[in-house]
């Protein structure tokens, strides 16, 4: 039984390639990437498509590698490659010599797929770059028996695609050449077949790299109805889309190629920036870069040395240099959750602009108001923290239930925590996100997309971020709910109670996930609230088997103690085997790996909400222990709520030993508790968005706090907020500069006259003007 994550499937086809019984075929997923499905009945467990899946294999380290600029001397083969025709010169070693040829060819339909050759005149199909992901369909079985015929075989593809081969032929071949191309990312074929869509009749010719300018400057171009056509690359929709991995494969981004452990005998890429970096080596038809892996292609490219014009060693920094993916993945698109949700309903060229478009305000053009439709705000942006995620799929999944399209909207905080994939992945594979929001400007457009927000749940009452998730970016005709939000601790510990109080006023329905909220709501802001649970306890065990299953998590053969330990360095002595269902030598599990070994566990220690959430859901008898942090009432609050005894929350660690578990919680009574309080809490999260639109005043509130600066107890300066003005005041009485809010930037006002600096801000750059008049500056901002 095949056992990979379809995330990290790179799509080689090598296992299907060596199943021996046909059980794997290849099947388009969601976003249109060949996957491989394993049919259980023909599967005879033999485990050679494991032994082949080059996702779990170590890279090995070349014996020796050095470094060249090349181009070939052949012009006219020189102008029809993409870069300095190297490949050109080796598969013509090889047909020559009566050898085969597999590279990727674009078949009638546009179909980019491997094809074998073995004459010259079909070679043209195989030069030239092609940006979007091939099919490998039967050319390894093919390949194998040529080679075991002596014949001499050239493949080139992706690294991920030779590894694969490697893989499949389980041995090394003296009469097998390979080249793996330096490779950023491969697009889904159903994208392609999407934006060709649009040019109505039957596309040819397609040429993604056209160097009829120059090999920098290139263009695309294409034959339309007996036309030729050319469109410089940069104003090209779906190049510029692949350029900035706005529809790249998931693993992509974690690519383990993108380093010098290359897997061919050759590697090939385009030299970029040599004409900066040394002009000598720099041709206008295209310099390439090649990497001899080995004594196989030193050989071979020393016998070809008398086809190049120019083949000069260079050292690896400068490869380095000039190739960002042989140094590290290149990351995808903020975007692309939102592109690949949207791409079944829209047209290609509206949603890529959308998309990557230089202004947010374009991603809202033409937007159709659905009711059913829903904005979310929540902390799903946070890396290491399980449960924020857990939050916002449940609440989606429960809106999805009842018949509402859930979108997060996707506002980026700038403190998002420590970066890591596992929880990128867990949203790109869960979460329907908006665009990209960085700003309060972001948020206001984007948000012209909804009539109904939800805030929640978790701490959005204590990190509101300056009123964003209290939505003081939401104005006109809408209905906002608060689901399960939380003040974090017993009493309201922030200072800007009147400007709180002006954005829960403007709430429709307001419900928290403590009593303590609720309290807080009506002593400190004067407002009712409602008490409900939080949405991940809306759901039930069965309901989050998906993500188990999804990962295909593994559980430990023997009885074992899981621990999930937010303070950390928590001290526990058990006879029993300890699990950290977080971490693994400081890397972080998957989100069906943590949820699995709660779920699999004998007994459950935590010092997490939501850690006790799921040990509840997963009827687990656990201990919590009171965090140093605080924010220990919530926990308090939901053992209140579901009637289980206080004393599984307890204050040290070292309280804590097998005896604590005599004591078994009483799930029956539980699950009745649990029953009645989600059907309540349900009830009036349905309730809420039934509540009619009213309309919402453009919010006059400050998106920031103030500040004195205060010199030997002085007030030297302070920053004071009005509406969404900004006043710098000398000795607290002097209007020394003030920051007026424009529609399309800001600007700064000397004593608040005096127009000193005009700035216009977008999506894509940010213009300065002196007075208003005089540009002195721009900023740009760029994708790599």
């Amino acid at each position: 039984m095949l056992n990979v994550k379809m995330i990290d499937c790179t799509g080689c086809e090598g296992c299907k390639s060596t199943c021996p019984v046909s059980a794997i075929s290849m099947q388009e997923n969601k976003e249109g990437f060949l996957c491989p499905s394993v049919d259980n009945e023909k599967c005879i467990k033999c485990d050679k498509c494991n032994k082949v899946c080059p996702v779990n294999k170590d890279l090995s380290v070349p014996d020796a590698q050095k470094y060249y600029a090349a181009w070939c001397k052949d012009k006219n083969v020189l102008q029809k490659s993409s870069s300095g025709g190297v490949f050109n010169i080796i598969a013509e070693h090889v047909l020559t010599n009566n050898g085969f040829v597999c590279g990727c060819e674009l078949d009638e339909n546009n179909v980019a797929k491997h094809v074998i050759i073995n004459d010259k005149k079909d070679l043209d199909k195989l030069r030239r770059s092609k940006y979007v992901q091939s099919q490998i369909g039967n050319c390894f079985v093919d390949i194998k028996s040529l080679l075991k015929q002596k014949l001499l075989v050239l493949f080139v593809g992706t690294p991920c695609q030779v590894d694969g081969l490697n893989l499949f032929l389980r041995k090394k071949y003296d009469n097998l050449i390979t080249i793996d191309v330096v490779c950023g990312g491969v697009s889904s074929p159903k994208v392609w077949q999407k934006y060709l869509a649009e040019f109505g009749d039957k596309v040819s010719d397609y040429n993604f790299r056209n160097k009829n300018k120059s090999w920098i400057n290139f263009n695309t171009s294409y034959e339309l109805n007996q036309k030729i056509y050319h469109k410089n690359a940069g104003a090209n929709l779906y190049y510029t889309g692949f350029i900035k991995k706005l529809y790249s494969r998931l693993c992509c981004a974690n690519c383990r190629y993108t380093n010098l452990n290359r897997v061919a005998d050759f590697t090939l890429a385009d030299f970029w920036y040599i004409n900066k970096n040394k002009k000598s080596l720099y041709n206008k038809n295209g310099t390439s870069l090649i990497i001899t892996n080995n004594k196989k292609a030193d050989e071979l490219l020393s016998m070809l040395k008398n086809q190049f014009e120019i083949l000069q060693e260079v050292s690896a920094s400068l490869a380095l240099k000039s190739n960002k993916a042989l140094r590290k993945p290149t990351k995808q698109h903020c975007n692309r959750a939102h592109f690949f949700a949207s791409l079944e309903s829209s047209d290609f060229s509206p949603l890529v602009n959308k998309c990557i478009n230089s202004d947010v305000s374009a991603a809202i053009n033409n937007t159709i108001i659905d009711n059913k439709k829903i904005g979310l705000m929540n902390f799903q942006h946070g890396n290491g923290n399980f449960g924020a995620l857990m939050v916002a799929y449940s609440l989606s999944k429960v809106l999805k239930n009842n018949g509402y399209k859930p979108e997060i909207i996707n506002f980026i905080h700038k403190t998002k925590g420590t970066s890591t994939d596992v929880f990128e992945r867990f949203r790109e594979t869960y979460f329907n996100r908006s665009i990209a929001c960085k700003s309060f400007r972001d948020l206001e457009l984007v948000a012209q997309g909804f009539d109904y927000f939800i805030s929640g749940a978790d701490q959005v009452f204590r990190y509101h971020s300056h009123g964003k998730y209290l939505f003081n970016f939401v104005y006109g005709m809408k209905n906002i709910i608060s689901y399960g939000a939380s003040f974090g601790k017993d009493k309201y510990e922030n200072k800007d109670v009147d400007f709180t109080k002006t954005l829960l006023e403007r709430f429709d329905a307001i419900s928290v996930r403590e009593q303590s909220g609720v309290d807080i709501l009506k002593s400190t802001f004067g407002l009712d609230g409602t008490c409900v649970l939080d949405p991940t306890m809306l759901l039930n065990a069965q309901d989050y088997q998906e993500i188990i299953d999804g990962d295909d998590a593994i559980t430990p053969n023997e009885d074992y103690v899981a621990t999930m330990f937010l303070d950390g360095n928590i001290k526990l002595d058990f006879n029993l085997k300890l699990v950290d269902c977080l971490k693994t030598n400081g890397k972080f599990h998957s989100f069906g790996q943590w949820l699995n070994y709660i779920k699999n566990c004998k007994y459950f220690i935590c010092d997490s909400f939501h850690g006790c959430v799921f040990a509840i859901l997963f009827k687990k008898q656990f201990i919590c222990i009171a965090r140093n942090e605080g924010g220990n009432a919530r926990i308090e609050n939901l053992f209140n709520q579901l009637n289980i005894n206080q004393n599984r929350f307890v204050k040290k660690a070292k309280e804590i030993n097998e005896n604590s578990f005599v004591e078994q919680v009483d799930y029956n009574n539980v699950d009745l508790r649990l029953s009645e309080k989600r059907a309540l809490s349900l009830k009036f999260l349905m309730d809420s968005l039934k509540i009619p639109l009213s309309y919402k005043q453009k919010s006059n509130v400050p998106q920031d706090y103030g500040y004195n600066f205060l010199l030997f107890g002085l007030p030297i300066l302070r920053k004071k907020i009005e509406g969404f003005d900004v006043f710098y005041k000398l000795f607290n009485l002097i209007p020394f500069v003030v920051k007026k809010i424009t529609k399309k930037g800001f600007s700064y006002k000397l004593f608040g006259a005096l127009n000193i600096l005009t700035v216009k801000d977008s999506y894509a750059d940010t213009k300065y003007k002196l007075f208003g008049i005089i540009p002195i500056a721009s900023l740009k901002r760029i994708y790599k």
